[in-house]
């Protein structure tokens, strides 16, 4: 895969005579959008829960790595993850999912070479176009329409929050899943966009 020319899965569109959409055919609903699109309530929130350090560090977060090393080692089992948004997008594009420390080794290596590579923000609309947020819905544009009927661009904050929570577990924190998982998801969103200061208390 060329993530210069990145290939996607996208719908298969019927139009009439006069051009006209009339029918979409799909398993995975996806619907590209340009990252200038996405508002940045969306993208404060999905940094806020996933990667708080994006725009600072290289396609890894060492800081990260160490926190999530002691709580695992800790509790004896793999309770938090220490891949950067670099690292996730590196990982749906060009990894599988087998052999895992071999995967997180070459993971590591190719997320170092993509910030070389793009900038932070082309990074950003990669990974926003490919991750699944549950519900049939691939990237974030299809993620706002099959959740709310309305484009991510208008979405509330509220909305944002509930979006970002989503790709850790689409499973489990889908409103259309489980309503009070995903107001407590979305709550721990709001949360973390307030630690970090992208919003205030109010």
């Amino acid at each position: 895969t060329n993530l210069f020319n990145p290939v996607y899965d996208l719908p298969t569109q019927v139009y009439d005579r006069d051009g006209a959409l009339i029918q979409e055919h799909y398993t995975k609903k996806r619907i590209l959008i340009p990252i200038s699109k996405v508002p940045p309530v969306m993208i404060k929130a999905l940094l806020a829960i996933e990667d708080s350090r994006f725009y600072n560090h290289i396609g890894i977060d060492p800081i990260r790595m160490v926190k999530a090393f002691i709580v695992n080692v800790s509790q004896m089992r793999i309770a938090q993850g220490a891949s950067t948004l670099t690292q996730q997008t590196a990982r749906m594009f060009l990894l599988d999912n087998k052999k895992k420390y071999e995967r997180k080794f070459k993971e590591i290596l190719l997320a170092l070479k993509i910030e070389r590579l793009f900038t932070k923000d082309q990074i950003l609309e990669l990974y926003l176009n490919k991750y699944y947020f549950g519900h049939k819905a691939y990237g974030i544009e299809a993620a706002a329409q099959g959740y709310f009927s309305k484009t991510v661009s208008e979405i509330t904050l509220a909305e944002a929050a509930l979006l970002a929570g989503l790709p850790q577990a689409p499973s489990r924190w889908a409103p259309t899943f489980s309503m009070s998982n995903a107001i407590r998801r979305r709550n721990q969103v709001l949360q973390r966009m307030a630690d970090e200061a992208f919003i205030t208390e109010e």
